[in-house]
């Protein structure tokens, strides 16, 4: 039943050095298997009459995980390996308990305890419990197809520690430090890197209520941070990582708690944060990236402790890399820039939030960043680790074509790099209404009215910044000529940007003659002459003016003296601005236009 109840963990001893938390990499446990195991959180948990327990914050209150019952059950530890916990009921019986609160045989303990309480574990499948006077039990699991199925007992000698109630362990660097508070004196047990020996050296601790105090839970953080739980008072304290180091460390009474059975041996996750920290367990947020910039909110829940201004922050690096030694620093990110907010945050079981600026950031480069809160206990909070990446700055290539009208309307192809994401595009500061981002290195656009003349500044703006293309394109003044009824002939339309001759009209309309250009086809605009100067300073269109070709159709009367004096009607059309009359090819010197047909 043990083996069938735990097949599927085979790989997890491959694991054993690690106290980092690790994922159950297990297949689904069949039927009477056991259940999902712990999530490495900020939880403490405490076995309590053959029962287990979880405490609550703010509250301070303890509630039932489970209803298994195991007499007898102590001496629980939180196994890294596979993220259950493990511990002895009574010498030689081997128990597990799951996530759920589970609780189930996992085969003996060989040679059976001579004395069992309190225990933690060291490595992996490896752990400790505290025995008779000067001695302390090691344990080693023994799997079978990565399951469990039993546990090989030795002691070791621990001179000059008494029989005590629990133990945590953490590792040193050269191997692991065990702490076992009884009373008021903090007995420090230096174990070698191999587990086969103790050395023990105390310090009186001050700042406990009373001292004669039993402890029989106790607990670790990822920052090194140790709680003592007395059995007696039900009083749980915190002595900090940096006290550890002090001759007297002092502790800190965090609560009175409301656990109402016999209490027993605690264990937790030692990777986890403090339950006492800020909680930070929402992911923090970027928003308004740049290439240079971007802004980071953080997310806290300050629960008993406040956070005092300057004490929570955003802090990022490009590597990734966190901390995963034990201590003050675990499970920061390491060589990191940090931004703190000047914000204070008071005690609140709500999510409070806070939001600061990152600045000279380096563009195209991927950011890995995480809030991090340290509170008035001295506890430090931090979130998961997020990524962001700031934009890239764009360039600008070419333009093409690289010239047209000054009333705009010439559609243009934009080309450089970092185009993505492209918010606005401009000539000669004045806003292109219409572009399109193509891709990366292209965009379409089309040119707005100019203001002015000559070469001019095309500007791209991206969230990476912006890119300038100096007086890459130029805005010309154009001529535009209509032949305003012509039957035949073509005019090109003439640009430039300084002054110059027209080109002879070559429109022609039968029956008229062409008697120059004007602004409006009316005639009623300016008047410029055919080849006329014109300065080229705006874009102009000039209309063809016709004069109709003039018709004789009638003469009264017919004939007179040679010596002339007659008058005479001459009768037709097209005679408006008539300029001549003559007849015999000599000129008539005195004639009146009476109309268009007179």
């Amino acid at each position: 039943m043990n083996v069938g109840r735990r097949i599927g963990k085979a790989i997890a001893l491959a694991l054993s050095f690690s106290l980092l938390p690790i994922v159950a990499l297990f297949s689904a446990p069949s039927a009477h298997a056991l259940g999902a195991a712990f999530t490495c959180d900020s939880t403490f948990y405490q076995t309590s009459s053959g029962l287990l327990y979880k405490l609550n914050i703010p509250a301070y209150t303890y509630s039932q995980v489970g209803s298994s019952s195991v007499t007898g059950i102590n001496g629980f530890g939180w196994n890294s390996t596979d993220n259950y916990a493990y511990g002895n009921a009574g010498a030689s019986a081997l128990e597990v308990i799951d996530g759920s609160g589970l609780m189930s045989s996992a085969g003996a303990i060989s040679p059976a305890l001579t004395s069992t309480s309190g225990g933690d574990f060291i490595t992996g499948d490896t752990m400790i419990t505290v025995g008779a006077a000067g001695t302390i039990n090691k344990i080693v699991l023994n799997r079978t197809g990565g399951v469990v199925t039993s546990g090989t007992s030795s002691v070791i000698t621990a001179t000059g520690l008494p029989a005590t109630k629990d133990i945590v362990i953490l590792p040193n660097g050269t191997g692991y430090t065990g702490y076992d508070l009884e009373q008021n004196v903090l007995y420090i047990l230096a174990i070698n890197s191999a587990i086969t020996t103790a050395t023990v050296t105390t310090k009186t601790v001050t700042g406990l209520s009373i001292t004669t105090g039993t402890y029989g839970a106790q607990y670790a953080d990822g920052q090194g941070n140790l709680y003592f739980f007395d059995n007696t008072s039900h009083n749980l304290y915190e002595i900090t990582s940096a006290q550890l180091s002090q001759a007297s460390p002092a502790a800190i009474n965090l609560a009175t708690t409301a656990l109402t059975t016999s209490p027993n041996d605690g264990f937790n996750c030692k990777t986890g944060t403090s339950p006492f920290a800020p909680q930070m367990t929402v992911a923090s947020t970027i928003s308004n990236v740049t290439s240079t910039s971007a802004f980071a909110t953080g997310t806290l829940v300050t629960n008993v402790y406040s956070v005092a201004s300057n004490q929570a922050q955003i802090c990022y690096n490009t590597t990734g890399t966190k901390s995963t030694t034990i201590g003050p620093t675990y499970g920061l990110l390491t060589g990191a820039t940090c931004v703190a907010t000047p914000s204070s945050f008071g005690a609140s079981t709500s999510a409070q939030n806070f939001t600061v600026p990152l600045t000279g950031l380096s563009p195209g480069t991927t950011y890995y960043f995480q809030a991090t809160a340290n509170n008035s206990n001295g506890l430090v909070g931090y979130s998961p680790v997020s990524t962001f990446t700031t934009a890239v700055v764009p360039t600008f290539v070419s333009v093409s074509p690289s010239s047209g009208t000054l009333s705009g309307g010439t559609a243009i192809t934009i080309t450089g790099t970092n185009f993505t994401g492209a918010t606005g595009v401009t000539i000669d500061g004045v806003a292109v209404t219409s572009f399109t981002v193509v891709n990366a290195t292209t965009i379409t656009a089309v040119t707005p009215a100019g203001t002015s003349l000559g070469a001019k500044n095309i500007i791209v703006t991206t969230p990476g910044g912006t890119a300038t293309g100096p007086g890459a394109y130029t805005y010309f003044a154009s001529v535009f000529f209509n032949g305003n009824g012509s039957t035949s002939g073509s005019m090109t339309t003439e640009t430039g940007n300084a002054a110059a001759n027209l080109t002879t009209n070559t429109f022609t309309k039968t029956g008229s003659i062409f008697t120059g250009w004007n602004t409006a086809a009316n005639g009623t605009g300016t008047s410029y002459a055919d080849g006329a100067n014109v300065p080229f300073t705006s874009d102009l269109t000039l209309y063809a003016q016709w004069l109709g070709q003039p018709t004789i159709t009638s003469v009264a009367a017919t004939s007179g003296p040679l010596v002339g004096g007659n008058t005479v009607t001459i009768t037709g059309t097209n005679f408006t601005g008539a300029t001549a009359v003559s007849i015999g090819g000599v000129a008539v010197t005195s004639f009146t236009v009476v109309s268009a047909t007179s």
